[in-house]
């Protein structure tokens, strides 16, 4: 779809959209097409979560590494 549109998408950006789709294609054109309104420009990972109101994948990790270290009251600053 991106080709025949002549834009550009980021492989991490489309294998976001599908997982987020569940399955669905017709989701994950209906998601495709919604992002491209947001941007006029090469669609990204980060343009996909900004759109899907995600949270940044650095979060994850953060939240991961406080939790190792036995912080477990970072969730609450992290939501903050």
């Amino acid at each position: 779809i991106a080709l025949d549109l002549g834009r550009e998408a980021d492989k991490d950006a489309l294998d976001l959209i599908a997982s987020f789709a569940d399955g669905s294609l017709r989701d994950a054109e209906s998601i495709f097409d919604q992002i491209l309104c947001f941007s006029s420009e090469r669609v990204s990972a980060s343009t996909v979560r900004d759109a899907l109101g995600l949270a940044p994948e650095r979060f994850f990790s953060e939240l991961d590494e406080a939790f190792a270290d036995y912080r477990l009251s970072y969730a609450f600053e992290l939501v903050e």
